[in-house]
């Protein structure tokens, strides 16, 4: 199987010009949405662990006598560990993974995210003709980290923005590089590249 690397090449038409190429940021784990996503986690946790706990001790006591609603019990308990796990470790370990599987590229004419799967076996891009972007958006911390949103996000995609909890949003992904570096300089490289597609005569 060719690299990962040279199939994202592939992806690059024969008369298209490749202006930037990187990937997200492996040790960058924490985004912005974490300053709220957690606090909420913990507190939807207890909410849930509470009354779950009392009615444990309640079927130990014997005061459940159906089995069925043992079994019930024995299953949201285990559905809450799983949860819970996911979303204070797992995440983490799952952006990490994907991170590790993303290539991001800008053209003259497109902008294109290459992934792979967590098997290494599926490979697939998507991308955007620069001409059609009719928004965007970037934002960096003071080492230069960022991410730039091509598109409009709703407020919904944006609470599970980069969080590993996007499946969460209910909404369709929003077209994105996330956590490069340079950031602000890769916006302008971006910004360049949407300008003298929309005007071609000034390459004149």
């Amino acid at each position: 199987m060719e690299s990962f690397e040279m199939f994202a090449r592939k992806q690059v038409m024969p008369d298209e010009k490749i202006l930037w190429k990187g990937s997200p940021v492996i040790s960058k784990i924490f985004s912005k949405q974490d300053i709220y996503l957690i606090p909420l986690s913990i507190v939807w946790s207890l909410m849930f662990l509470l009354p779950l706990s009392s009615l444990i001790i309640v079927a130990k006591t014997g005061e459940i006598a159906n089995d069925f609603l043992r079994i019930f019990l024995i299953f949201l308990l285990i559905s809450f560990i799983v949860q819970n796990f996911y979303v204070f470790i797992g995440r983490f370990i799952a952006k990490r993974f994907t991170k590790r599987n993303l290539i991001y590229i800008i053209t003259d004419m497109r902008i294109i995210i290459v992934k792979q799967n967590w098997k290494l076996s599926s490979r697939h891009s998507t991308s955007l003709d620069i001409k059609t972007i009719s928004a965007e958006s970037f934002t960096y911390d003071r080492n230069g980290i960022g991410t730039i949103i091509f598109g409009e996000a709703s407020w919904v995609q944006e609470i599970f923005l980069n969080s590993g909890l996007e499946f969460l949003g209910f909404t369709p992904q929003v077209t994105a590089f996330f956590d490069i570096r340079e950031c602000e300089h890769v916006f302008k490289i971006y910004k360049e590249a949407k300008y003298q597609r929309e005007n071609p005569t000034d390459l004149l």
